[in-house]
């Protein structure tokens, strides 16, 4: 193979280059007079082994008519190039066109696949352009490339991508290049039911409209269509903010009578004191009760119902298992609602659930289960292990940008959240809705500390997590919903019970505590962006910090663990010991 590049330091001196298997083989100096509109040769030189041998200038001829002469336009200005190729075809000398990589060229390397990047304006090719990215890369500290390789595909140019990467880097001038993947949004290729056509109680519809719901979700439509008033057992799988609490409302106020109760389990005492008081206010010609440990509480006790006998009783995994453990009976339960029913594979809480599940189908027979779950990896083994029929809807009614951000330190995390926040809130969606944030810390203390700084920041931010009075968490609601917050900053722990009409939520760390956050949790966040009567689509920024680390596991590999993973299996298998602890309870 023949290779011509010209020698940009003489404009008359071009080299022929022989090429084997991607070597430089042999070089040949051709220094060229200009006779009319080509070229001539007048000097000829053959370079071999460092050696340089003298040739007669019309054997170049017999070489340029050896074999295909593939010419390397980016080495030529354009006149020059002319008057090379006229030299060719006048002489008969078979040629095309190849683009070369300098930085293989200058390796002594020759790369013939093409150069589909630039680097410093200058083509390269695959194998070096990501060599450069990941010298630079290593020198900061960082070890995946993964999101930089996405971004060579999509802009084409090494620098674009390191921009990426420099601590002096603004990620709101120009979101696209921090885009990790879109996931977008589907048609609904189901039938959506209107209340009106519901066969329930006007007493219940009228609820329904009051709280602004005409038509159910397309999670809810295929529940009805797989024989929810029939009674089925039914595992409910959908994204978060889908719907699925009224699946279970639906059930219990589709047949009730006088006497019958919904039971409501949820995991955390948090979620368990919003639901009663959702319920409450939803439902006012019912009674609701709580039932969890009242040290639990941060309200005056004496303001909680917990009578057994009320018509809605919600309570903790814990708090219910309590009162069956203790040989009380509840009368009357015609519907079972078990809420984050994935929690099944938690070591610590998953052998309670389980075995308080299993006590349940023996107490309350004729009752209809309801379990209601984030997406998993094994939906049908779930099903059939909890004998559930399986009602499963995994679109995104909005499409959501997935965005990686690289930060120096927790002041540049800082830093950079401040100025998305600012940038989420000078944006109006076309339903004409003000862009507001989420913030996802691991601890109560640092949700303070965080809505504190953006406070100095002129950023009308709130802490809101489960250790503040249920008033205050209320009014910060409110506000919210009214779009007099610019942002709240809330525990991972309550990913799965804030109801926050926000645009984008942003990860201040990847950790619930100091453990780093599982894939369920992780997707539970992530839904939380983006409402279809509200955003035209949902953003999720995560922040990594090179040299942050969640014991063994970089930040940034768990960042890419969770994005690349969408979700993991529930295996119902405990230890023995648990399990007989359990038992014998």
């Amino acid at each position: 193979m023949l290779i011509a590049v010209r020698n940009k330091k003489k404009k008359d001196e071009v080299e022929i280059l022989e090429v084997l298997s991607g070597k430089i083989t042999t070089k040949y100096l051709l220094v060229l007079a200009q006779d009319g509109e080509r070229f001539v040769p007048k000097k000829f030189r053959k370079i071999e082994d460092d050696k340089e041998i003298i040739l007669m200038p019309k054997e170049s001829l017999k070489l340029l008519r050896s074999d295909t002469i593939y010419v390397s336009k980016d080495h030529f200005t354009e006149d020059i190039l002319n008057l090379f190729i006229n030299m060719l075809k006048s002489y008969g000398a078979k040629f095309d066109y190849i683009s070369l990589c300098k930085f293989c060229f200058i390796e002594n390397r020759i790369n013939t696949k093409g150069t589909p990047y630039t680097y410093h304006s200058e083509p390269i090719c695959e194998i070096c352009a990501k060599s450069e990215i990941a010298k630079d890369l290593n020198y900061k500290g960082i070890k995946d490339t993964k999101l930089a390789e996405k971004l060579l595909k999509r802009y084409s140019d090494v620098d674009r991508v390191l921009m990426v990467f420099d601590p002096k880097f603004d990620p709101t001038r120009d979101s696209s290049i921090t885009m990790y993947d879109r996931i977008d949004s589907s048609p609904l290729d189901i039938k959506i039911h209107k209340i009106s056509d519901l066969d329930i109680s006007s007493e219940f519809k009228d609820i329904f409209f009051s709280r602004g719901i005409n038509e159910l979700t397309p999670v809810q439509s295929i529940a009805i269509d797989k024989g929810l008033f029939n009674g089925n057992n039914f595992l409910v799988m959908s994204e978060t903010a889908s719907g699925k609490t009224l699946i279970g409302e639906l059930s219990f106020f589709s047949r009730y009578k006088k006497g019958d109760k919904l039971l409501y389990l949820s995991p955390l005492v948090s979620l368990s004191l919003q639901k009663y008081e959702d319920f409450r206010e939803n439902y006012p010609n019912n009674s609701v009760s709580l039932r969890v440990g009242l040290s639990r509480i941060a309200e005056n006790p004496k303001d909680i119902n917990r009578s057994l006998d009320s018509d809605i009783i919600i309570g903790t995994y814990e708090g219910i298992d309590q009162i069956f453990r203790s040989g009380i009976t509840i009368n009357g339960i015609s519907t079972v609602v078990i809420d984050e029913i994935h929690m099944l594979q938690d070591k610590e809480r998953g052998p309670l659930l389980d075995s308080l599940i299993s006590r349940l189908y023996i107490l309350c027979p004729k009752a209809q289960f309801i379990g209601l779950s984030a997406t998993v990896g094994n939906p049908k083994e779930l099903s059939d292990i909890l004998k559930m029929e399986l009602v499963s809807y995994d679109k995104r009614p909005v499409p959501l940008e997935r965005h990686v951000i690289f930060c120096t330190g927790h002041g540049g995390k800082l830093h950079i959240i401040s100025r998305l926040i600012r940038k989420e809130n000078s944006e109006i969606s076309s339903k004409g809705h003000r862009g507001q944030v989420i913030v996802f810390s691991n601890s109560r203390k640092n949700c303070h500390s965080l809505a504190e700084h953006f406070k100095t920041r002129g950023i009308n931010a709130a802490a809101y997590h489960s250790g503040l009075p249920f008033k205050e968490r209320r009014e910060i609601e409110n506000k919210f919903w009214k779009g007099k917050l610019d942002t709240v900053v809330t525990t991972a722990a309550l990913a799965a019970g804030v109801d926050f009409p926000a645009s984008a939520v942003t990860f201040e760390t990847l950790s619930m505590g100091i453990e780093p956050l599982k894939i369920f949790e992780f997707q539970q966040m992530i839904g939380r962006a983006g409402r279809p009567s509200f955003h035209d689509k949902g953003k999720a920024y995560l922040l990594i910090d090179p040299q942050e680390k969640y014991g063994d596991v970089s930040e940034e590999e768990h960042c890419f663990y969770l994005l690349d993973n969408k979700s993991e299996k529930v295996d119902i298998q405990y230890d023995s010991d648990t399990s007989l602890e359990r038992t014998l309870s």
